[in-house]
């Protein structure tokens, strides 16, 4: 037998009990079922985290030093000192406030700073 034999519908492509190909300029349909994880019963509460990280002071910053120097530049005399950082809200799930903290530090120190130029510090709130 020849592989022109497709018969349409069939969802192993076959022909007569051959292995058949779909006509030229058609497309063949993979439909997966995966299945869905199973609903927890009671949804971890919600924990807003809000971070600041700021460069150590052994650090320079010229960011810092060039507001500093605009600020006094536009007669605001009593600026001496401007440090630049970053500020970050997240929220997230957590089963309670132990690991919700365990988790944003990791966060801290693994992803959202370099621990080698930048410190950091957050405040944790629940049901935000």
């Amino acid at each position: 037998m020849g592989l022109g034999g497709f018969i349409p519908g069939d969802p192993a492509g076959r022909a007569n009990g051959e292995l058949g190909f779909p006509p030229a300029g058609t497309m063949g349909r993979i439909t997966l079922r995966l299945p869905m994880p199973p609903a927890s019963p009671t949804p971890y509460p919600l924990y807003r985290a809000e971070i600041y990280i700021t460069l150590k002071p052994s650090v320079l910053d010229p960011a810092g030093t060039a507001i500093t120097k605009g600020l006094q530049q536009q007669q605001y005399e009593g600026v001496q000192q401007v440090r630049i950082g970053k500020y970050i809200e997240l929220t997230l799930t957590a089963p309670d406030p132990a690991t919700a903290h365990a988790q944003v530090e990791r966060m801290c120190q693994e992803v959202l700073t370099n621990p080698v130029i930048e410190t950091y510090r957050f405040t944790l709130e629940a049901g935000q």
